[in-house]
């Protein structure tokens, strides 16, 4: 008895005494030194997944060897191989947007449909993972008895749920960088730099917006924003200067 209680308790400090490995850093823009918002990073050696937040940070778990990918509608992925220094100093990641031809002011920078269907190809453990079954293959020898696990269950259940929920959220995001793209936005502005990001992340529409609006509701869209964006610095520079 006194043995089952002592491999009990170890069994309960030991998750705790290994330390949790974690990879950070941020994410760019390679031609404006920008941070990436929302690109997704997958540590497919893990099946772990994480987004980069407003400030383009990241973090991840990883350890030395693991093979993470980093996509971002417009942006080639880019993929690392986790090596101890880059997880004790931080991994800071540089992305370079996809060729592509601007024919016109209409013309997208990035297409939703072939990064949608890349992505997927990417993610194809996760969009094409097989329902578990609920009674353990790992239970009682001998064909006596099965070994029911309903916690496990409902706990991987409720993380392929969350992963799911993740991707689709991504599809929507990336079909707004589609239709509200930094080029496009850029060519009918004239913003750039500093200016373009803070009217992009004030005015960035809604993914039903972006679903329903023709090309002319999203011209009239960033034209009537512009004047609103233009008006409102006046104004501060105005109150700056007095």
């Amino acid at each position: 008895m006194r043995c089952i209680i002592i491999f009990l308790v170890m069994l309960m400090i030991l998750p705790g005494a290994v330390a949790q490995q974690l990879l950070k850093g941020k994410i760019y823009d390679k031609l404006t030194d920008s941070v990436l918002v929302a690109t997704t990073v997958l540590n497919i050696s893990k099946k772990a997944y994480a987004l980069s937040g407003r400030s383009g940070s990241y973090t991840i778990e990883a350890v030395e060897g693991d093979q993470i990918i980093f996509s971002s509608v417009g942006y080639v992925p880019d993929t690392v191989k986790v090596l101890n220094f880059m997880i004790d100093a931080g991994y800071d990641v540089t992305m370079s947007l996809k060729n592509t031809l601007l024919k016109s002011v209409t013309i997208k920078s990035a297409n939703y449909k072939d990064d949608s269907l890349s992505r997927r190809e990417g993610y194809a453990d996760f969009y094409n993972r097989p329902k578990k079954e609920l009674v353990s293959k790992t239970g009682p020898q001998n064909g006596v008895g099965i070994a029911f696990s309903p916690i496990g269950f409902l706990s991987k259940r409720s993380k392929n749920r969350k992963m799911n929920r993740n991707l689709e959220y991504q599809e929507e995001q990336d079909f707004v960088d589609y239709s509200f793209s930094r080029r496009y936005v850029e060519k009918l502005t004239g913003l750039q730099g500093d200016s373009l990001i803070t009217f992009m992340l004030r005015f960035r529409p809604t993914y039903e917006f972006c679903r329903n609006a023709s090309s002319e509701d999203m011209l009239h869209y960033i034209n009537d924003n512009l004047m609103i964006y233009i008006n409102h610095e006046v104004e501060r520079e105005k109150k700056r200067k007095k």
